[in-house]
Protein backbone atom coordinates (compact mmCIF):
# COMPACT_ATOMS: atom_id res chain seq x y z
CA UNK A 1 0.00 0.00 0.00
CA UNK A 2 1.56 3.31 -0.49
CA UNK A 3 1.61 6.01 1.88
CA UNK A 4 -0.58 9.35 1.32
CA UNK A 5 2.12 12.37 1.40
CA UNK A 6 -0.13 15.57 2.63
CA UNK A 7 2.49 18.21 2.19
CA UNK A 8 2.04 20.73 5.59
CA UNK A 9 1.63 24.65 4.75
CA UNK A 10 4.23 26.86 6.52
CA UNK A 11 1.80 28.74 8.89
CA UNK A 12 0.54 27.28 11.71
CA UNK A 13 -2.00 24.97 11.08
CA UNK A 14 -5.47 24.77 12.67
CA UNK A 15 -7.60 21.96 13.91
CA UNK A 16 -9.86 22.71 11.19
CA UNK A 17 -7.24 22.18 9.10
CA UNK A 18 -6.06 19.38 11.05
CA UNK A 19 -9.87 17.72 10.61
CA UNK A 20 -10.20 18.54 6.89
CA UNK A 21 -6.61 16.64 6.05
CA UNK A 22 -7.67 13.55 8.07
CA UNK A 23 -11.01 13.67 6.29
CA UNK A 24 -9.37 13.67 2.87
CA UNK A 25 -6.80 10.70 3.81
CA UNK A 26 -8.54 8.45 5.69
CA UNK A 27 -12.27 8.30 5.15
CA UNK A 28 -14.72 6.62 7.59
CA UNK A 29 -15.07 3.48 5.67
CA UNK A 30 -10.89 3.43 5.85
CA UNK A 31 -10.82 3.26 9.83
CA UNK A 32 -13.69 0.58 10.13
CA UNK A 33 -11.48 -1.85 6.93
CA UNK A 34 -8.91 -0.75 9.07
CA UNK A 35 -10.67 -2.04 12.14
CA UNK A 36 -11.56 -5.50 10.83
CA UNK A 37 -7.84 -5.83 10.90
CA UNK A 38 -7.09 -4.92 14.11
CA UNK A 39 -5.53 -8.21 14.50
CA UNK A 40 -3.00 -7.59 12.43
CA UNK A 41 -1.01 -6.37 15.53
CA UNK A 42 -0.56 -9.62 16.86
CA UNK A 43 1.09 -10.74 14.03
CA UNK A 44 5.15 -10.58 14.07
CA UNK A 45 5.01 -8.07 11.22
CA UNK A 46 2.13 -6.05 11.44
CA UNK A 47 2.58 -5.42 7.79
CA UNK A 48 0.52 -7.92 5.89
CA UNK A 49 2.38 -7.96 1.96
CA UNK A 50 1.03 -10.61 -0.01
CA UNK A 51 -1.88 -12.69 1.32
CA UNK A 52 -3.42 -15.41 0.56
CA UNK A 53 -7.34 -15.45 1.31
CA UNK A 54 -8.73 -19.19 1.96
CA UNK A 55 -12.25 -20.20 2.00
CA UNK A 56 -15.66 -19.06 2.77
CA UNK A 57 -15.26 -14.91 1.60
CA UNK A 58 -16.18 -12.39 4.18
CA UNK A 59 -17.13 -9.46 1.77
CA UNK A 60 -15.84 -6.83 4.63
CA UNK A 61 -12.78 -9.04 5.85
CA UNK A 62 -11.96 -9.13 2.07
CA UNK A 63 -12.72 -5.88 1.14
CA UNK A 64 -9.72 -4.60 4.41
CA UNK A 65 -7.32 -6.94 3.14
CA UNK A 66 -7.58 -5.58 -0.76
CA UNK A 67 -7.20 -2.22 1.01
CA UNK A 68 -4.18 -2.67 3.35
CA UNK A 69 -2.33 -5.41 1.74
CA UNK A 70 0.12 -5.51 -0.82
CA UNK A 71 -1.39 -7.94 -2.68
CA UNK A 72 -4.37 -10.22 -2.13
CA UNK A 73 -5.17 -13.51 -4.11
CA UNK A 74 -8.45 -15.48 -3.01
CA UNK A 75 -8.14 -19.21 -3.19
CA UNK A 76 -10.48 -20.90 -4.65
CA UNK A 77 -11.02 -24.36 -6.12
CA UNK A 78 -10.12 -23.09 -9.74
CA UNK A 79 -6.47 -21.86 -8.04
CA UNK A 80 -3.82 -23.67 -9.61
CA UNK A 81 -2.64 -26.35 -6.98
CA UNK A 82 0.77 -24.89 -7.45
CA UNK A 83 0.82 -21.69 -6.26
CA UNK A 84 4.93 -20.34 -4.63
CA UNK A 85 5.87 -20.05 -1.77
CA UNK A 86 6.19 -16.60 -1.95
CA UNK A 87 3.03 -15.24 0.59
CA UNK A 88 3.64 -13.47 3.98
CA UNK A 89 0.43 -14.47 5.50
CA UNK A 90 -2.64 -16.56 4.95
CA UNK A 91 -5.89 -15.68 6.20
CA UNK A 92 -8.03 -19.00 6.24
CA UNK A 93 -11.50 -18.63 7.42
CA UNK A 94 -12.53 -22.66 7.43
CA UNK A 95 -10.54 -25.11 9.91
CA UNK A 96 -9.96 -27.72 7.72
CA UNK A 97 -6.37 -29.53 8.27
CA UNK A 98 -6.34 -29.71 4.54
CA UNK A 99 -6.87 -25.59 4.16
CA UNK A 100 -3.86 -25.64 6.77
CA UNK A 101 -1.43 -27.65 4.75
CA UNK A 102 -2.09 -25.88 2.17
CA UNK A 103 -1.80 -22.57 4.06
CA UNK A 104 1.89 -23.96 4.49
CA UNK A 105 2.71 -25.09 1.25
CA UNK A 106 2.21 -21.21 -0.31
CA UNK A 107 3.68 -19.15 2.40
CA UNK A 108 7.57 -18.32 2.81
CA UNK A 109 9.51 -18.99 5.63
CA UNK A 110 8.68 -17.08 9.03
CA UNK A 111 4.67 -16.36 7.34
CA UNK A 112 2.01 -16.31 9.64
CA UNK A 113 -1.68 -17.89 9.60
CA UNK A 114 -4.88 -16.32 10.89
CA UNK A 115 -7.69 -18.42 11.20
CA UNK A 116 -11.11 -17.30 11.69
CA UNK A 117 -13.48 -20.22 13.59
CA UNK A 118 -16.61 -17.89 13.34
CA UNK A 119 -17.63 -19.36 9.52
CA UNK A 120 -17.62 -22.55 10.65
CA UNK A 121 -20.33 -25.39 11.16
CA UNK A 122 -21.54 -26.55 14.28
CA UNK A 123 -19.56 -29.84 13.96
CA UNK A 124 -16.31 -28.28 13.43
CA UNK A 125 -17.04 -25.76 16.31
CA UNK A 126 -17.92 -28.82 18.36
CA UNK A 127 -13.98 -30.32 17.65
CA UNK A 128 -13.14 -27.72 20.13
CA UNK A 129 -9.45 -25.76 20.02
CA UNK A 130 -7.53 -28.50 20.82
CA UNK A 131 -8.23 -30.35 16.84
CA UNK A 132 -7.79 -26.95 15.60
CA UNK A 133 -4.45 -26.44 17.04
CA UNK A 134 -3.22 -30.23 16.52
CA UNK A 135 -3.78 -29.46 12.92
CA UNK A 136 -1.88 -26.19 12.73
CA UNK A 137 1.12 -28.06 14.82
CA UNK A 138 0.65 -31.08 12.19
CA UNK A 139 0.64 -28.60 9.09
CA UNK A 140 4.19 -27.14 10.08
CA UNK A 141 2.80 -24.19 11.99
CA UNK A 142 4.27 -23.36 15.66
CA UNK A 143 3.40 -20.53 18.32
CA UNK A 144 0.27 -21.02 17.78
CA UNK A 145 -1.88 -18.71 19.76
CA UNK A 146 -5.82 -18.52 20.20
CA UNK A 147 -8.13 -15.32 20.54
CA UNK A 148 -12.27 -14.31 20.88
CA UNK A 149 -12.65 -11.40 19.21
CA UNK A 150 -15.14 -9.50 21.20
CA UNK A 151 -18.37 -9.28 20.57
CA UNK A 152 -17.90 -10.58 17.39
CA UNK A 153 -15.41 -10.28 13.95
CA UNK A 154 -17.49 -7.42 12.66
CA UNK A 155 -17.99 -5.44 15.86
CA UNK A 156 -14.67 -6.55 17.40
CA UNK A 157 -13.89 -4.03 20.39
CA UNK A 158 -11.27 -5.99 22.29
CA UNK A 159 -8.99 -9.15 20.96
CA UNK A 160 -9.00 -11.64 24.82
CA UNK A 161 -5.90 -14.04 24.33
CA UNK A 162 -7.84 -17.55 25.26
CA UNK A 163 -4.57 -18.47 26.42
CA UNK A 164 -3.41 -16.19 28.93
CA UNK A 165 -5.34 -17.01 32.41
CA UNK A 166 -5.11 -14.31 34.14
CA UNK A 167 -6.37 -11.81 31.31
CA UNK A 168 -9.19 -14.40 30.52
CA UNK A 169 -10.47 -14.36 34.35
CA UNK A 170 -10.28 -10.78 34.60
CA UNK A 171 -12.52 -10.43 31.62
CA UNK A 172 -15.03 -12.90 32.20
CA UNK A 173 -15.19 -11.47 36.11
CA UNK A 174 -16.66 -7.89 34.51
CA UNK A 175 -19.89 -9.69 33.55
CA UNK A 176 -20.33 -11.19 36.95
CA UNK A 177 -22.81 -8.35 37.82
CA UNK A 178 -25.84 -10.43 38.27
CA UNK A 179 -26.91 -13.75 39.02
CA UNK A 180 -26.84 -14.42 34.75
CA UNK A 181 -23.95 -13.17 34.27
CA UNK A 182 -22.15 -15.44 37.04
CA UNK A 183 -23.45 -18.49 35.32
CA UNK A 184 -22.63 -17.04 31.93
CA UNK A 185 -18.60 -16.90 33.44
CA UNK A 186 -18.96 -20.27 34.77
CA UNK A 187 -19.85 -21.68 31.40
CA UNK A 188 -17.37 -20.15 30.13
CA UNK A 189 -14.48 -21.05 31.93
CA UNK A 190 -15.44 -24.36 32.16
CA UNK A 191 -16.18 -24.30 27.96
CA UNK A 192 -12.03 -22.80 27.63
CA UNK A 193 -10.86 -25.54 30.03
CA UNK A 194 -12.54 -28.17 27.27
CA UNK A 195 -11.55 -26.76 24.44
CA UNK A 196 -15.39 -25.98 23.77
CA UNK A 197 -15.33 -22.62 24.01
CA UNK A 198 -16.43 -22.39 19.85
CA UNK A 199 -20.22 -23.98 21.25
CA UNK A 200 -20.62 -20.83 23.04
CA UNK A 201 -18.91 -17.83 21.50
CA UNK A 202 -18.40 -17.84 17.31
CA UNK A 203 -16.00 -15.47 16.61
CA UNK A 204 -12.80 -17.45 18.07
CA UNK A 205 -9.44 -16.97 15.68
CA UNK A 206 -6.25 -18.76 16.11
CA UNK A 207 -2.72 -17.43 14.96
CA UNK A 208 0.59 -19.23 14.43
CA UNK A 209 3.48 -18.92 12.46
CA UNK A 210 5.66 -21.16 10.18
CA UNK A 211 8.97 -21.87 10.72
CA UNK A 212 12.18 -19.77 8.73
Amino acid sequence: MNAVEIEMPGAAVTASDRRSIRDQSFSDLDLQLSRRLDWRFLLANILLGDVAYIGEEKPFLVAALEKFSDRLTIVSQKTPEALPATFDLAVVTSTTGSDFEYASRILKGGGSIYVEMGSTGVKARMAGLNVQRAALFAAGFHDVRTYWQRPSFEACREIVPLDDTPVLDYVLARQQADLAGKIKSMGARFATKTGLLPLIVSSISLIAHKHS
